[in-house]
């Protein structure tokens, strides 16, 4: 009796593969029970508030039930917890982190301190869209942008990287404002405190989101003046505010802010380490978008005060991440001479 032992090895491998294919679904539900997964945040404010939610929410959707604890890895606007998930961080799936918008783009313009390839960071998917808006304070000599023309207003945030930094640094040098720029705070919140102190005359950039939950007497006592507001069309409840990008009138210029201005979409974005198991990443990634739709984390979110608009998969902010890289350099050259420009002076 012949017996093609080629062909049974090759029916062997096949069927090993077919058992693998079902049992590596199961391994990886039973690998999170009883683990503790561990959630970085690369900020104070609203992006401590969200963390916290997508903790008490997420879990209850990743088979096993993990418990996840947030921890604060505050800097950089958010480099130093981006570095470190790429380069520290357990690549088991056990950490993940919420990070700042910039970290998708930083590097097409910025390589300063910058240790990773934001395409292969395993994306989990994004929470919210952010809209930024430039506000003055009810005291400041410029109240509106052509006050800012013609009229010195000081404004401030933590560093280059940061966007009330950065866009502030673009209105000078694209627009011809009038922009006095401090750095050195430690986060959104301490520039805030600095407003209420009179060392600033206000922000240019924060989220519109933020000042809702944290200080919505600003709005309703007419405490500040929105003077511009950085999305591609105006928000339905900002509808007198100017869009900045309408000031831009050298067509690279408007190219490169709105590319750099494109990490709105990507506001709070959620990662993993590259190189976590395949099988481990769409659990996460499944969870993720089964928190951010379901309708209790969007209730507990609106009695917060911050908003679920626009939510993304990781699948899509992998695909932006890819899009934005593909970006010809002309754009992203041109953000990082002005940068580097402000950071040599």
């Amino acid at each position: 009796m012949f017996v093609n032992f080629a062909r049974g090895r090759a029916v062997g491998m096949t069927l090993a593969a077919a058992i693998a294919l079902l049992v590596a679904p199961s391994q990886a539900e039973d690998f999170y029970k009883g683990k503790t997964i561990s959630l970085i945040v690369s900020g104070a404010g609203t992006f401590d508030t969200w963390a916290r939610m997508i903790a008490r929410h997420m879990p209850k959707h990743i088979p096993g039930e993990p418990v996840m604890v947030v921890k604060s890895m505050q800097g950089a606007a958010g480099l130093k917890a981006a570095n470190y998930m790429y380069n520290v961080a357990p690549r088991d799936g056990t950490e993940i982190a919420g990070v700042h918008g910039q970290v998708p783009t930083l590097p097409l313009f910025n390589r300063e301190g910058v240790q990773y390839d934001p395409t292969k960071f395993e994306w989990i998917g994004n929470v919210t869209r952010g809209l930024y808006i430039a506000y003055a304070w009810n005291t400041s000599p410029v109240q509106s942008m052509e006050d800012l023309m013609q009229r010195e207003m000081i404004v401030g945030g933590q560093s280059v990287g940061a966007i009330p930094v950065d866009v502030a640094i673009f209105a000078n040098a694209m627009i011809g404002t009038k922009l006095k720029i401090v750095t050195g705070y430690p986060g959104a919140v301490d520039a805030k405190l600095a407003v209420l102190r009179g060392e600033l005359n206000g922000e240019f950039g924060t989220l519109l989101t933020t000042i809702r939950a944290s200080n919505p007497e600003w709005f309703t006592k007419k405490l500040i003046r929105v003077i511009a507001q950085f999305g591609t069309t105006k928000h339905r409840d900002l509808p007198d505010a100017p869009l900045l990008l309408d000031y831009v009138k050298n067509p690279a210029d408007y190219a490169a802010l709105d590319l750099y201005l494109s990490r709105q979409a990507t506001d709070k974005p959620y990662l993993a380490p590259p190189g976590v198991p395949a099988d481990r990443l769409a659990i996460l990634r499944n969870a993720f978008t089964a928190a951010v739709n379901d309708p209790a984390f969007a209730a507990e979110a609106s009695k917060l005060g911050v908003e679920v608009d626009t939510p993304l998969t990781g699948e899509q902010v992998a695909a932006f991440v890819r899009k934005a890289v593909a970006t010809p350099p002309g754009a992203a050259t041109r953000i990082s001479e002005i940068l580097n420009g402000f950071s040599k002076r």
